[in-house]
């Protein structure tokens, strides 16, 4: 099936993107087709930041940027997917992710089982900034996110919105 982001697999032409920025605003996007082509691009070796938001980028494409070993990006956005626990424990400890100084998951599905795969030792060495807002994480990992990650941690939930009065007629 050709999705259009086959061409990036073999461009010559990619070899000097430094930032690669794929952000959608549609309803659906393949992610994932998108995550298997820069999986299987090798001319993208001096990628420095990478977005991926808003692709409907679930377990499968994840899954694929963790095999990513020609690129190792200092900067990945990932919000506003479907990123769910499964994607990011092959994720967090991948060479991709080793170098990563700043990534946001915020607006995904981690859960406590993401939470936990953040814990484990080795995942994120390199992190500075972890946003995770949006996460339906429980505030006991919250606090363990906090013990590990200290300051680098950024986890904004949603206020709840204030009830609207209705105006007597």
């Amino acid at each position: 099936m050709n999705t259009g982001w086959q061409p990036l697999e073999r461009a010559k032409a990619f070899g000097q993107i430094r930032e690669l920025h794929l952000t959608s605003t549609g309803v659906f996007q393949p992610g994932n087709f998108i995550c298997s082509s820069i999986a299987a691009s090798k001319v993208l070796r001096d990628l420095s930041a990478l977005t991926v938001a808003r692709h409907s980028l679930e377990t499968g494409g994840l899954k694929h940027l963790a095999k990513v070993t020609h690129s190792q990006p200092h900067t990945i956005d990932l919000s506003h997917n479907i990123v769910g626990p499964q994607a990011i424990e092959a994720f967090v400890t991948a060479k991709v992710a080793a170098r990563a100084r700043v990534l946001d998951l915020s607006f995904n599905k981690l859960g406590d089982r993401g939470a936990k795969a953040l814990l484990v030792k080795g995942a994120l060495p390199a992190i500075e900034e972890l946003r995770l807002s949006e996460n339906g994480i429980s505030p006991a990992l919250v606090e363990q996110l906090h013990a590990r990650y200290g300051d680098a941690l950024v986890l904004e939930e949603a206020k709840p919105k204030k009830p609207t009065k209705k105006r007597a007629r």
